[in-house]
Parts: structure tokens; C-alpha cells; sequence
């Protein structure tokens, strides 16, 4: 659930701040850090910090990457159609891999091996990205503002940000 709430700030980060291709990287950085403090042996306190780092990162990339997939068609029609469906197709393939070989490694070796499991696999589709991400274009790109206005504005932003991450933290 909490992956869910997380796509609004997600979203507003990437809208106003990142754009989201940043917002995808910076998200899958997130998860994997995520997954790796979980195959980390350690205590409780750790395995709620990794958790808590994936559902920052989800709420990042699960919004962001969808709409720049969005961006690809402006047009709509069949191509926007088909667009998605590659998109989704590849989502669910991933998600069936994962949850069969998640449990699998988990079985065979231990829980921690499992999360392991999990930041390689993200490493693998971060780097997948960034090999190919040249392709998107302009989709999801974020123009940096170089009125001076704007450059303030964006500023109060990052601000406001960090007030209410030291907050959090």
C-alpha cells in the first residue's frame, strides 16, 4: 500500500524537480539500494531501512515510467496501444520471473538470497535502461528553467524537499 501512496510524491518530484527519466533512475538506484540493505544480515533495524528505501524508490520509477511511455505516443491510436502492451508485457513477464525465482533462491539458500536476487535483477534493468535510454528522446526529459524566477522557484522547491527529508529522517 504504501508503494502506492508513495506515487503522488513520486510524481510531484518528477513533475517539478527531475523529469522522469531522472526520477526512474534515481528510483531504481532506490530499489536496489533497497534490496541490498535486505540481503545484508543484520537486525531489525536494517531490514526496516531497506524496506523503506524500495517503497521511496517504487514510488518513484512505477509512476514516472508509465508516463514516459505516455510520452512516446502523444499521438494515441494504435501505436500508443501497442506501446502499452509491450510496456505491461514486459512488466508482468518480469513480475512472474521474480516472484519464481525469488522464493526459489529464498528456498535454496536463505531470505537474504532472495533480496540479493532482487538488486541483481534491478541492477541488470538499471543498466538496461541507461544503455537505451537515448532512444526516449525528449520523453521525460525536464527542460532546466533559466529564467531567474524559476530558478528560485525551483530552488524553494529542492528546499522544501529537504526540510521535509531531514524531517523524515
Amino acid at each position: 500500500t504504501a508503494t502506492y501512496l508513495m506515487a503522488l510524491p513520486g510524481g510531484w518530484l518528477a513533475d517539478r524537480l527531475l523529469g522522469a527519466q531522472r526520477a526512474v533512475v534515481w528510483g531504481a538506484g532506490l530499489i536496489l539500494a533497497g534490496n541490498t540493505l535486505l540481503a545484508i544480515p543484520a537486525g531489525p533495524t536494517l531490514f526496516y531501512l531497506g524496506c523503506l528505501v524500495v517503497v521511496v524508490g517504487v514510488g518513484l520509477l512505477k509512476p514516472n515510467i508509465s508516463a514516459m511511455v505516455a510520452q512516446l505516443y502523444p499521438e494515441g491510436g494504435a501505436a500508443r496501444d501497442a506501446g502499452f502492451t509491450l510496456f505491461y508485457l514486459g512488466i508482468n513477464v518480469g513480475a512472474l520471473l521474480g516472484s519464481l525465482a525469488t522464493p526459489w533462491l529464498a528456498q535454496q539458500y536463505g531470505w537474504r538470497a532472495g533480496f540479493a536476487g532482487a538488486a541483481v535483477a534491478m541492477a541488470l534493468g538499471l543498466t538496461q535502461f541507461q544503455l537505451t535510454r537515448r532512444h526516449l528522446g525528449a520523453a521525460g526529459t525536464r527542460v532546466r528553467p533559466t529564467h531567474p524566477d524559476l530558478v528560485a522557484a525551483d530552488r524553494r522547491r529542492w528546499r522544501g524537499v529537504m526540510v521535509v527529508l531531514s524531517a523524515a529522517i
